[in-house]
């Protein structure tokens, strides 16, 4: 009897499933906070990725945070490069110089999306260098936060936490504003809007960021219309024959239409711009891994839809082809260098698969971590173009995080250069 009560007691004194997932979001509620206020950085990084094991209560009440602290991570920066153009293009937008309509220099004037956020921007916060980066920065983190969670409601942090540390995603959001929010309209119109008319206006929204979308939406209703993935060599020839026609399609485009003519003397003047270089070596090796990965995950998974495809062979095929141009390939193929995890978005689509999904997503974490942590390391040690958190990414604290951008709202924001002039 006393080895039974002995047995029993020590049964009762066990902790049960409850206890156990309490005392768990006791620490991580207690982990967030702490990284929270010490690393805006490190805490993006934890809870992105222990978000889909924590209790939906505390994954709803911190999951808002995430894209806010990605604002305040990039509208840190000290303008360079082509940010600097974007901010002098503000200051004109503002005084009246440009007609935000007809800006020959962005898209033969098609591209005035943007233009009309600085005007919109410039006339709320008197033309405040600092508000109009938090302004940009949290319209292109917000839709890109909105489609995360559109794709899956309890990974969406996973999967924004994937773009957010992927080394190319860092490349691109520092200097390509207008590609990115082209981009991620587009990419919410696909996999976040089911309405075909609205995912129709969306695209047209898509184009007047960056006409370099029609590429995106070309190869978007090619896969809806053509509905097939390449299987056997008569298909093969049928995808290139139509292919084919596309290209007919483009050519006239670019020959003969006013815009079309300014994306190909907008591609030529990039490739023949002496200020431009090739793709560092670093680069190119580590997309080439992460596109062999998503091969890899893509030819065994036989559920992928045909957008996500065709969208992959495009990005693949448009990134190595043109490699030996400078900044061609990693803007062409921009959603490969930049945004590899939308490609894991459709894993997420039938929820019995969300466990491996995420395992797929941990690999491709794995894979673009180090790189990345290791770029942070060198902005704190030497100090780059890359100015996030005053050069101090990792250790920077929440309340220096806050002072910093009120004392840049409020006495101005020094620039690196005056862009690419």
């Amino acid at each position: 009897m006393l080895s039974v009560e002995k047995v029993n007691s020590i049964g009762d004194h066990e902790p049960s499933k409850q206890q156990i997932r309490l005392y768990s979001n006791i620490v991580a509620l207690t982990l967030s906070l702490f990284l929270l206020f010490f690393s805006p950085l490190l805490f993006i990084l934890f809870f992105c990725f222990a978000s889909p094991y924590i209790d939906s209560r505390l994954r709803m009440l911190f999951s808002p945070l995430i894209p806010l602290c990605a604002v305040t991570f990039y509208s840190s920066l000290q303008p360079f490069s082509d940010l600097s153009e974007y901010m002098n293009v503000y200051h004109q937008v503002n005084d009246g110089t440009i007609d935000i309509f007809n800006y020959q220099r962005f898209g033969h004037g098609a591209e005035f999306l943007i233009l009309i956020i600085m005007k919109v921007t410039g006339w709320i916060f008197s033309n405040n260098d600092q508000m109009f980066l938090i302004t940009i920065y949290f319209l292109i983190f917000a839709v890109i936060y909105a489609t995360c969670i559109k794709v899956n409601r309890r990974y969406h942090l996973a999967l924004f936490g994937l773009l957010f540390f992927t080394l190319g995603f860092v490349e691109s959001m520092s200097y390509v504003l207008r590609q990115n929010l082209s981009l991620f309209i587009f990419l919410y119109a696909v996999y976040a809007v089911r309405n075909s008319k609205v995912r129709f206006v969306l695209f047209l929204l898509s184009f007047t960021a960056h006409i370099s979308g029609i590429i995106n939406i070309s190869v978007y209703y090619f896969a809806v219309i053509y509905k097939k993935k390449i299987a056997g060599i008569q298909s093969v020839f049928k995808m290139l024959l139509v292919v084919f026609i596309i290209g007919l399609a483009l050519l006239a485009f670019v020959k003969f239409t006013p815009l079309g003519e300014s994306l190909l003397l907008k591609s030529n003047a990039v490739v023949n711009n002496s200020r431009f270089s090739l793709m560092p070596l670093s680069y190119v090796a580590l997309t080439a891994i992460n596109t062999l990965v998503l091969l890899y995950l893509i030819s065994k998974s036989k559920g992928i839809d045909t957008v996500t495809y065709y969208l992959f062979l495009k990005e693949a095929l448009v990134f190595f082809l043109f490699l030996p141009l400078p900044t061609v390939s990693n803007r062409l193929g921009i959603i490969l260098f930049s945004y590899s995890a939308v490609f894991m978005f459709y894993f997420f689509k039938n929820p019995a698969n969300n466990a491996i999904a995420y395992k797929r997503v941990a690999v491709l974490l794995a894979i673009n971590l180090l790189p990345f942590m290791y770029s942070m390391s060198v902005v704190s040690a030497k100090g780059n173009d890359y100015t996030f958190y005053n050069n101090q990414p990792l250790t920077y604290n929440l309340f220096q995080v806050i002072d910093e951008l009120a004392d840049r709202v409020q006495h101005g924001v020094v620039y690196l250069d005056n862009g690419n002039e």
